[in-house]
């Protein structure tokens, strides 16, 4: 989990600094024509978080269902006397259940707010440099 903290901040530091760059880029050559270049990094980068985040939910999601499963006297009783957990638990070895599975981790990672906050900001800004047009005479 810290491992997937640490490569998602690496994943915004990284955004900062290219998004930056695009945009000083439009400002050095005064070209205003170079601004939607930044539309298209806050979309790759914001794929790229929110793939990385639902992939950090599932693993969430499982070890909130094994916190309870810990927690239910009962449940763990009937494990130990059958010598297994119950199918799942630990890690889903099965393949996804359907294949719209992966696409709805996907979209909750899009769609978090630790996610998506700063790249709607982001495209607020460069939507803003744009119709803004400091450039055009």
């Amino acid at each position: 989990m810290g491992r997937l903290d640490d490569l998602l901040f690496k994943i915004k530091a990284s955004f900062i600094t290219v998004w930056v760059a695009t945009i000083g880029w439009a400002f050095t050559v005064k070209n205003t024509r170079l601004v939607p270049l930044a539309f298209i990094v806050i979309i790759a980068f914001w794929m790229l978080e929110g793939l990385f985040r639902g992939l950090q939910t599932r693993y969430i999601d499982r070890s909130v269902a094994f916190a309870a499963f810990a927690n239910d006297a009962a449940a763990l009783d009937r494990a130990f006397a059958s010598r297994s957990f119950p199918p799942g638990l630990v890690f889903p070895l099965d393949p996804a259940k359907s294949e719209w599975e992966p696409l709805a981790l996907y979209m909750r990672g899009l769609i978090s707010p630790f996610v998506c906050t700063l790249y709607l900001f982001a495209g607020l800004v460069t939507y803003l440099l744009w119709i803004a047009r400091p450039f055009d005479q």
